[in-house]
């Protein structure tokens, strides 16, 4: 995971945690996550973010309700 330092959109280095915490759908995957907001620009974003394939994949596996085929 890669701990974001500054805003991509500003760059500012100041942030607000908003939310922490798990995903409820997959307990199984148990890495916390802070939805934080910047003090400057107000842009909302992950922290820490996934920065791989392997960690993508890991939070969002096939069965991921967003990405099921429905057929429709």
């Amino acid at each position: 995971m890669k701990e974001i330092t500054t805003c991509a959109f500003c760059g500012s280095d100041k942030a607000t945690v908003l939310y922490r915490g798990t995903d409820m759908l997959f307990p199984y995957y148990t890495h916390e996550h802070a939805v934080q907001q910047c003090d400057e620009c107000g842009l909302w974003y992950l922290n820490p973010r996934p920065d791989t394939e392997e960690e993508i994949l890991k939070m969002y596996p096939p069965e991921y309700d967003s990405y099921v085929d429905t057929g429709k």
